[in-house]
């Protein structure tokens, strides 16, 4: 066997050893004590009244924060009460925290940290929503609208995307404020406005936060779902997303010759622009 050869298959040895060590790790992994990164412990969590923040998320689903691609369909004053909600609902996390309203309707929440030296976190969820489709309201178990909650779940539109989100956070950091908890590092939530039409909301904080020189340890935004059956463990694990997809819009035009429809070509029009969006579809960047 060459040396080339030996090479391989030492090198596939080592990968088959660190994945074998990896699942096994993972499989068996427990949560150890936390600390902030400074060697300094945590304490442990306050606790949260589950029934009372599902009500909470129920009336932030009521807000219809609607986010329309024609902006002159947007009811604004929907954004006006939702936040109103959150001074109201959540004045602990309101006491604690500088707020600043920018863009138009994004907020950009401050609780300076003891350390000024420490990197700060931040924390993000978008308040707007998309549309339900007109016709298909029927389609919805529970009105998308209304935030039931019926089958220990709340119902609803934005329940997952993203007012649940938006809502856990500030549950938590308003837990953390009744106990008087008082960060090392700064944090800092986000919340932007229109999110879901790729609006200058978070362009304006990611400036806002840049003039500031804020160089954040991390960001944790709406993220990913939990998959019940990950890969290696067979169980429920969240998945840390380390890259995001981009997106285009494409105009294709076909052109083709006029004539009767007793006489079409052998290819129309249509069929040319078929071609093409089954080209497009099958040029797909590969996943990395």
């Amino acid at each position: 066997m060459g040396f080339g050869r030996k090479l391989m298959w030492g090198s596939a040895g080592v990968l088959a050893l660190a994945a074998g060590v990896a699942a096994v790790r993972t499989a068996t992994f427990t949560a150890a004590s936390v600390d902030d990164g400074a060697g300094i412990r945590l304490a442990p969590a306050p606790s949260v009244d589950i029934a009372a923040a599902a009500a909470r998320l129920g009336e932030a689903v009521r807000f219809r924060t609607i986010s329309n691609q024609n902006q002159a369909d947007n009811q604004l004053a929907e954004w006006d009460r939702l936040q109103s909600w959150l001074v109201q609902s959540y004045p602990g996390v309101h006491a604690a925290m500088q707020r600043e309203i920018i863009a138009g309707g994004t907020l950009v929440y401050h609780w300076p940290g003891s350390d000024p030296a420490a990197q700060p976190i931040i924390v993000m969820a978008h308040q707007d929503v998309v549309p339900v489709t007109p016709g298909t309201e029927q389609d919805w178990k529970y009105p998308p609208f209304d935030g039931i909650i019926a089958e220990q779940a709340v119902w609803g539109r934005g329940t997952v995307d993203d007012k649940g989100s938006l809502v856990a956070l500030f549950e938590a950091l308003e837990a953390l404020a009744a106990r008087g908890f008082a960060p090392k590092r700064s944090v800092y939530l986000v919340t932007s406005h229109d999110e879901e039409v790729l609006g200058g909301g978070a362009v304006a904080a990611a400036k806002l936060l840049g003039d500031r020189k804020v160089k954040a340890l991390f960001t944790l935004d709406e993220g990913s779902a939990i998959i019940l059956d990950a890969p290696i463990i067979d169980g429920p694990a969240i998945l840390i997303g380390v890259a995001e997809k981009g997106y285009a819009t494409l105009s294709v035009t076909a052109s083709a010759a006029g004539g009767h429809s007793s006489m079409p070509p052998a290819e129309t029009g249509v069929v040319s622009l078929a071609k093409a969006v089954l080209a497009i579809n099958n040029a797909a960047f590969p996943i990395e």
